[in-house]
């Protein structure tokens, strides 16, 4: 076998070894693991009454006429 031969193996050889580690990504905890222990970051809420809802913002037929297709199956218009 010539030096250019075992290049290539050598070669094909090494790209095969880091293929086969590309596919285990789990393995090596490349994503995020979901934790219990995470800080819980407050909501600043503006209480500007300029950005609470108007009285038309909560109509329910004037909604429902701008969302058009609206599917009573998937969406509400009352908190759960």
């Amino acid at each position: 076998m010539d030096p250019s031969h075992q290049c290539v193996y050598l070669l094909l050889l090494s790209v095969g070894l880091l293929v086969d580690r590309g596919f285990c990504q789990h393995f090596y905890l490349l994503r995020p693991i979901p934790s219990d222990s995470l800080p819980l970051v407050d909501l600043k809420e503006d209480p500007d009454p300029a950005f609470d809802p108007k009285e038309r913002d909560l109509n329910e037929t004037e909604l429902r006429s701008i969302l058009g297709d609206f599917d009573l199956r998937y969406l509400s218009v009352s908190l759960p």
